[in-house]
């Protein structure tokens, strides 16, 4: 079968083409080589033993994103994300109010004592 038949009361019957023989007769400009550039800033190891990065990406024509991601170590030493959803993207615009409301939490954490039971070495 080379495509599907698309039916409907109004419609009449029609053969429309697979999508990889549409992609071959849709033209694409050549693609340029990508300016990219990401600088990892930290890595935040909770105890679930997967990885949060922490990292400022700048690709050509967009402002620097701050970018938390998460990440599984693998076992030779690298890191690679767990998916490309499990992301959060921040641009310039938004980074005061994530500042600020990290500074609240990590405040009212300390204020509560919570962070000082957090840094106690595990029994």
């Amino acid at each position: 079968m080379h495509g599907a038949e698309l039916r409907g009361a109004d419609h009449p019957v029609r053969r429309l083409p697979h999508r990889e023989a549409w992609r071959k007769m849709t033209p694409r400009p050549p693609e340029a080589p990508s300016r990219e550039e990401q600088i990892v800033l930290g890595d935040i190891l909770p105890r679930n033993g997967q990885l949060v990065r922490v990292s400022l990406y700048r690709k050509a024509g967009l402002p620097p994103i701050l970018g938390l991601a998460l990440c599984q170590p693998r076992t030779d030493g690298t890191i690679v994300p767990s998916d490309t959803y499990c992301s959060l993207r921040f641009f310039p615009d938004e980074r005061e109010p994530l500042r600020r409301g990290v500074g609240r939490a990590l405040e009212l954490a300390a204020r509560r004592g919570w962070l000082r039971r957090a840094e106690e070495p595990r029994r």
